[in-house]
């Protein structure tokens, strides 16, 4: 993938950052996907584990 490529697959996010409202929600979004998938179990053992990318994908996929 050349540099164009990925300057155009990462225009719309970059749009979103750039808007305050969109980037919190963005954000938001993602914590909240992140919290649910790891069950209130924080520890960065815990969080590199294939049961917990594999309950992030599923939070991510409901949103």
């Amino acid at each position: 993938m050349n540099s164009n490529a990925v300057e155009r697959l990462c225009k719309p996010l970059i749009e979103k950052l750039w808007n305050a409202a969109e980037s919190e929600k963005m954000f938001k979004r993602a914590t909240d996907s992140v919290l649910a998938a790891a069950g209130g179990n924080l520890e960065a053992a815990a969080l590199r584990t294939e049961p917990f990318t594999d309950a992030l994908k599923i939070e991510v996929a409901k949103s």
